[in-house]
């Protein structure tokens, strides 16, 4: 008997060529603003608006092709959503012509960031059918969300979002809820760490959840929840991941798989994948 299916086509493709990112247009932020830490997979300690050793004065990274090898997991998974050239596209000139700006630069960036986060995860929850009864209401708050990033970059620096972000949180939740009931399940795994998992898993709750190097290979994903999930060295090779929701990007950069693995639409194979 076929499963009911939980996707729509996507209403708000535009959104989804916006959160493709960019290096050429950008800056250089992720390599500046943000702190690096041994523990997150980067070889060494960095503080936050400090440069990395490895950027270049174009901007590009000296070790950009050699990531794996050289330690740099934390910079080869991460992802901004377009975050980087949307803040780059905000000044004109970049932060070390005018490093009287770079503080606010990072700021702006930062907060883009966020705002792209929320964003990506409204425009998914759109195209989860047991969702329908929240459509509206995820509409009006991912306009909100396109309003506040659409601001000059003076209205951006000191921008709260915790209202904003008040008012999306529950309804991710419950659009997850009703995904995961209509799939059957909402079982909740916390901590998967190392574990094996098999077969076809069905409306399972992985928000959040603690998955470093667990092993996914061959599994068929139907309605399972994987917002913010720690997907760091997972194994999803010959998986069906389309039945995921709340996958980002960058989780799967952390993660491991092969050309074998079956993503949703609008989330691409890393280059790293086999």
């Amino acid at each position: 008997m076929a499963r009911p299916m939980l996707r729509r086509e996507n209403p708000h493709p535009e959104q989804m060529q916006a959160f493709r990112i960019s290096c050429a247009d950008c800056y250089g932020y992720c390599c500046t603003a943000l702190c690096f830490f041994k523990t997150d997979g980067f070889p060494m300690d960095k503080p936050a608006e400090t440069p990395c050793r490895n950027l270049e004065p174009d901007f590009r990274c000296r070790v950009h092709d050699q990531l794996s090898s050289r330690g740099w997991k934390g910079c080869r998974a991460y992802d901004c959503l377009g975050a980087g050239q949307a803040a780059a596209r905000l000044y004109r000139k970049d932060w070390r012509e005018a490093p009287g700006t770079a503080s606010e630069q990072f700021t702006v960036f930062l907060t883009l960031c966020r705002l792209r986060q929320i964003g990506w995860h409204l425009v998914e929850a759109l195209q989860l059918l047991p969702a329908k009864p929240l459509w509206a209401a995820l509409e009006a708050q991912l306009a909100e969300n396109q309003r506040l990033a659409g601001q000059p970059a003076g209205a951006l620096i000191g921008l709260d979002l915790s209202a904003h972000q008040a008012q999306v949180n529950p309804l991710l939740k419950q659009a997850a809820a009703l995904t995961m009931q209509a799939a059957g399940g909402g079982k909740r795994c916390a901590d998967g760490i190392g574990k094996r998992f098999r077969g076809e898993l069905s409306g399972m709750d992985f928000s959040l959840a603690l998955l470093i190097a667990a092993n996914f290979s061959g599994c068929t994903f139907y309605g399972i929840n994987l917002l913010g999930a720690d997907l760091r060295e997972a194994d999803f090779s010959d998986s069906d991941l389309r039945g995921a929701f709340f996958l980002t990007q960058g989780q799967l950069n952390a993660a491991k798989g092969n050309r074998n693995t079956r993503l949703p639409e609008g989330l691409s194979h890393p280059s790293h994948w086999d």
